[in-house]
């Protein structure tokens, strides 16, 4: 990307990112992380990584909700958007994710597409872009999952003489 790429980012572009899936190993991963996250300092030589996932049942793995949890599917979506086409070859930061709002939920192997419209962008140097996006995740065939902010930082990988 460069900084004539930046430059075209006008407001309202529309971004769709590659579909993907929530794995029930992303799901086990959460989980675990946000459990882990909890009891940090109580009885930490009794967990193991293996002790709170669950075990497979039927080729499913047993003990967990089939719905996707909005924080997984938010962190989901931000890296399909950050490696679809436009962006290849800039550097992204993420500086703010806003709170999603959930409007259906989404099941662990979903497929699922992110949307996002460019709602405002600036750049205050030559070599850094500021975008605020409008995200949906959605389904394929229609059907809005939930939707956030985001606002990302661009640098790009090469500085052409614009």
């Amino acid at each position: 990307m460069s900084i004539r790429d930046l430059r075209s980012l006008a407001a309202a572009p529309c971004l769709t990112s590659a579909p993907f899936v929530v794995s029930p190993q992303d799901l086990a991963a959460h989980v675990e992380s946000s459990f882990l996250g909890d009891v940090i300092g109580s009885c930490e030589e009794c967990l193991t990584t293996g002790s709170i996932i669950g075990g497979e049942i039927g080729g499913k793995t047993g003990g967990w909700s089939q719905i996707a949890p909005p924080p997984l599917l938010v962190g989901r979506a931000i890296a399909a958007l950050t490696s679809a086409e436009p962006w290849v070859g800039a550097e992204i930061k993420v500086q703010v994710a806003g709170r999603p709002k959930s409007h259906m939920p989404a099941l662990v192997g979903e497929p699922l597409v992110a949307w996002a419209r460019v709602r405002a962008r600036s750049q205050w140097r030559p070599d850094l872009c500021f975008v605020t996006m409008g995200v949906s995740v959605r389904r394929p065939h229609g059907g809005e999952v939930l939707g956030f902010e985001l606002a990302l930082e661009l640098r790009p990988a090469a500085v052409d003489a614009a």
